[in-house]
């Protein structure tokens, strides 16, 4: 599966019902823009995964943050004007509810920080659809099953 001889870049994380698997041999024909990609696409499965393994409810914060976002047009100026309107302690009021505890409250503010940006239309890695933008060569592998088509019966 994993030979040191060979350069490689894989991922694998099986946890009860997520399974994650990505891999790319990088030989002479790999550009580095794939190599990008491939990184991409592992940063976008591990990232809500994260909050949710360090006990934060990630739904719970992206309410709290489309209440923040409601209205906001995608732009560096929505970004800059919803972080003024944030209260320290009335944030904290809102995210102590998708803790489990209340020491995870750090990882809650930081996910609800993810999620603010995310929300305004950007993010703090390259995602694999922004790469495709730069790269039209890329090709987007897409997830294997029946999704947005009806079943045949």
């Amino acid at each position: 599966m994993f030979d040191m001889e060979l350069d490689q870049i894989v991922f694998i994380a099986k946890n009860k019902e997520w399974v994650s698997v990505k891999k790319l041999l990088v030989d002479q024909h790999v550009k580095n823009e794939d190599v990008s990609l491939i990184l991409s696409q592992i940063q976008k499965t591990i990232n809500g995964r994260s909050f949710e393994y360090a006990g934060v409810d990630v739904e719970k914060v992206e309410e709290v943050a489309a209440e923040y976002c409601a209205g906001a047009r995608k732009n560096m100026i929505s970004l800059s004007e919803i972080f003024a309107k944030i209260k320290g302690p009335k944030l904290k009021e809102q995210l102590l509810p998708a803790c489990k505890a209340p020491e995870q409250y750090p990882v809650a503010e930081f996910c609800f920080v993810r999620c603010v940006i995310e929300k305004v239309g950007y993010f703090a890695y390259p995602t694999p659809e922004i790469l495709q933008k730069v790269y039209p060569n890329l090709k987007v592998a897409k997830p294997r099953g029946n999704y947005g088509k009806k079943k045949k019966k």
